[in-house]
């Protein structure tokens, strides 16, 4: 197989474990959902919530993320199983710079007419496979899910750090580029759920990609520079808040656009500041939706959050019941 960079758990694998775990819904959290960056790395000196950022206007910004939508995906097929009637395909595809990227897609084997596409972004530590439970539940909807794994590596350097973010978008948008070509997705109908450091994704896409129906950010506040500060530790704090205040959420989130946005987050999640999550929500402009859980930073098994997510998805992307 020509896959990279593939779990080694590999698909058979994965859909095996997503059998035995259906019976078990309840679970208050997930291990495989999201790696609480605050945990493991405790606040240096240097408090980031200081930096004053400068204003820059989106027009500048989106330049971060040009690329060449005319470029080939090579979307390449390393393995599929079909499941109760629901197909789920492992593959490849080439996102920012000609980087193979694994990615996850979810789909309803014989769907009827076009359905809605959602690209969903894994958080710092999580893997594709924690998500592939919630994307099975919404593919029997009728709902194309992909999931690309994309890894968080940082390392304290300003431009490489900066670099690691722009291609992760890049990334998630090329997932939603795969998805709208495919001829069982209506294009017209596309949405992007975010966990952690893939909810800063979702952030940034939802000022970015105008195809975006909807925009779900879950367990993440509009300052990403300060969540990636912290994992970080960088050398010199002022350089590397200047650079990664271009990827704050809030910035993007207060862009109009015909997507409609639902926030969730933790009451108990130490990388999300209440200030920083009330920020988000303040500065999010047109159709929103905000919930708190009795819950830390890892949403993903928490039931209220995983069905109000896809009460918002059925909403936003007019799935009927």
């Amino acid at each position: 197989m020509l896959r990279r960079r593939v779990l080694a758990i590999g698909l058979a694998g994965a859909v095996a474990a997503l059998a035995e775990g259906c019976g078990q819904e309840d679970a208050a959290d997930s291990s495989d959902g999201a790696g609480q960056i605050g945990d493991e790395t405790p606040l240096p000196t240097y408090d980031p919530s200081t930096y004053d950022p400068p204003k820059i206007d989106i027009a500048q910004l989106r330049k971060l993320y040009t690329y060449d939508q005319k470029a080939k995906l090579d979307a390449s097929l390393t393995d599929q199983q079909v499941e109760r009637g629901l197909r789920i395909e492992d593959l490849t595809y080439t996102g920012a710079k000609d980087a193979t990227v694994p990615l996850y897609i979810v789909s309803p084997y014989a769907s009827r007419g076009l359905v809605p596409g959602v690209v969903f972004a894994v958080d710092a530590g999580a893997t594709r496979d924690g998500l592939l439970t919630e994307v099975t539940e919404l593919a029997k909807l009728g709902i194309v899910g992909a999931v690309p794994g994309v890894e968080f590596e940082p390392t304290g350097d300003p431009q490489t750090d900066s670099t690691m973010m722009i291609n992760a978008v890049i990334a998630q948008q090329r997932a939603l580029d795969l998805l709208a070509k495919r001829s069982d997705v209506d294009s017209s109908r596309l949405a992007v759920v975010g966990f952690g450091w893939g909810g800063a994704q979702a952030q940034i896409m939802s000022g970015l990609d105008t195809r975006l129906s909807g925009v779900v950010s879950v367990a993440s506040g509009g300052r990403w520079s300060r969540v990636a500060y912290r994992a970080a530790k960088p050398a010199e704090p002022g350089s590397y808040m200047e650079a990664m205040t271009r990827f704050d959420g809030v910035r993007y989130l207060s862009v109009s656009g015909k997507r409609s946005v639902l926030l969730q987050f933790g009451k108990m999640d130490s990388d999300v500041s209440s200030d920083d999550a009330d920020e988000a929500t303040q500065t999010t402009v047109g159709t929103k939706e905000r919930t708190d859980y009795d819950a830390a930073h890892d949403l993903t098994a928490i039931q209220t959050a995983v069905a109000d997510r896809k009460t918002f998805l059925r909403q936003v992307l007019k799935i009927g019941s």
